[in-house]
């Protein structure tokens, strides 16, 4: 049983809250809550690429052509603005938020062959 100082109900802590909690806390878990909103983020777009991963507060998406790459550019500061929205409607309000900035790249220029489309 997980018990947190200053709770409410007897030091226990509710799932929500510990979910919460890990969610301020660490950048995988914020990578799949985003990837998990992808396409209330970026709409249709959604299907042409994938979060991929956070690194020194930049989301880096991977893309599949150059014409997605140079598009959702234009569009980054729109989808940084969702996914701070995103946090804000859990509450956050941006506190332990890792995403400063989003970084777009062509799948053909990264190694990873598991990312798929």
């Amino acid at each position: 049983m997980w018990k947190k100082e200053g709770s409410t109900r007897d030091g226990v802590v509710s799932i929500g809250e510990l979910t919460l909690e890990l969610l301020k806390e660490n950048r995988k878990i914020q990578a799949g809550y985003i990837r998990a909103n992808w396409e209330k983020i970026t709409g249709e777009l959604a299907s042409r690429s994938r979060v991929w991963y956070i690194r020194d507060d930049v989301l880096h998406i991977c893309v599949n052509s150059p014409a997605q790459l140079h598009y959702m550019n234009m569009r980054g500061e729109e989808y940084l603005e969702r996914i701070r929205a995103l946090f804000d409607d859990l509450g956050l309000e941006g506190a332990g938020v890792a995403v400063s900035k989003l970084k777009f790249v062509l799948q053909a220029q990264n190694e990873s062959k598991d990312i798929n489309f």
